[in-house]
């Protein structure tokens, strides 16, 4: 037997790693499912009433507030901040490399939306090592090449003194 639409709805909801959460038209959260709560080191509940700015790092809560109003005048589902390297602030103050997609929730009235936060820790750290390999790599090739100039040009020398 299949299960409820509701229950399923929740289901969902309740075990996504990734973070939900809803805001209303004035980015206060009105709902966060556990994951976001845990991702930004809050207890279950607690980020609540909570303003959507407050996960923002400081120095961009101005310029998100901006983009936010500007995306109430076209609310699409699409992901934030393509080509930036987004980042949440946690309870802590830590930052938290992540990703998000946002999505207007349909018959709510204007302005409420929904948030999915993706932790992209693991996936900068993969890039960020694998681009600390290809630099190791070139450094090395780039050694390897100056000693076989040097050994050529000291043959060379050689060759023209005998």
């Amino acid at each position: 037997m299949p299960l409820e639409r509701s229950k399923l709805h929740s289901f969902i909801v309740d075990s996504s790693p990734d973070g939900i959460l809803v805001t209303d038209p004035n980015g206060k959260v009105v709902f966060a499912n556990a994951a976001a709560e845990t991702m930004l080191g809050y207890d279950v509940g607690e980020t609540v009433g909570m303003h959507v700015e407050e996960f923002i790092p400081p120095g961009s809560r101005s310029h998100h507030e901006a983009n936010r109003e500007a995306y109430h005048q076209t609310p699409t589902p699409r992901p934030m901040g393509l080509g930036l390297e987004l980042q949440a602030l946690t309870s802590t103050g830590n930052l938290l490399p992540v990703e998000i997609s946002l999505s207007p929730l349909p018959d709510s009235g204007d302005g409420w939306v929904v948030a999915i936060l993706r932790d992209v820790t693991e996936r900068r750290e993969l890039r960020n090592l694998g681009a600390a390999t290809l630099a190791a790599a070139e450094r090395e090739r780039t050694r390897i090449a100056q000693e076989l100039h040097d050994d050529v040009l000291q043959r060379l020398a050689a060759m023209l003194l005998s």
